[in-house]
C-alpha cells in the first residue's frame, strides 16, 4: 500500500521537527551554560576589585603612620566579608630592609617595605591580592 504524497510530507515533517528541537535544546544548554560561566568570572572579577581596594586602603593606612609606629616583623591579620558574605583575611606586615649603605644616608631602621595580602575561598581555589610599598624616614 503506498502512502499519499500528503502523508510522506507529514512524516518527514515530523522528523525534521525532532530533529530541530533537539538541536535547539542542545544550542539551549550550551548557552546556559555560558552565562552560569559568565556569571561566574563577573563575580570573581567583583571579588578581585575589591579585594584589590581592601588592600590599597590598608596599605594607605599603613604609610599615614610614622616610620617609628610601625612594628616590625609581626605580621597584621584582619578578616572581614566581601559585600556578598565571602569572607577575606588580610595580611600586613612591616619589614626592615638590610642596610643600604652608607651613600644613601639611611639605616635598617629608616627603611621599611610594607606588603599587604588579601585572600579569599571561592569556587575554583583560594585566590589572592597584594599591594606593597615603601616607607623611608628622611633627614630634614
Amino acid at each position: 500500500m503506498r502512502m499519499s504524497p500528503a502523508r510522506a510530507t507529514t512524516a518527514t515533517t515530523l522528523a525534521e521537527a525532532v530533529v530541530t528541537i533537539g538541536l535547539l535544546a542542545v544550542i539551549m544548554l550550551v548557552v546556559a551554560a555560558m552565562a552560569v560561566k559568565n556569571h561566574q568570572s563577573g563575580h570573581k572579577m567583583r571579588l578581585r576589585s575589591e579585594a584589590n581596594s581592601i588592600a590599597q586602603n590598608r596599605l594607605e593606612r599603613q604609610l599615614a603612620r610614622s616610620i617609628d609606629q610601625l612594628g616590625v616583623g609581626a605580621p597584621v591579620t584582619e578578616t572581614g566579608a566581601f559585600q556578598d558574605s565571602t569572607p577575606y583575611s588580610a595580611v600586613t606586615e612591616a619589614i626592615a630592609l638590610p642596610p643600604v649603605g652608607p651613600a644613601s644616608g639611611l639605616s635598617d631602621q629608616e627603611v621599611r617595605t610594607i606588603p599587604v595580602v588579601v585572600s579569599w575561598r571561592y569556587t575554583s581555589g583560594t585566590h589572592s591580592v597584594s599591594a606593597e610599598s615603601y616607607l623611608a624616614k628622611l633627614q630634614r
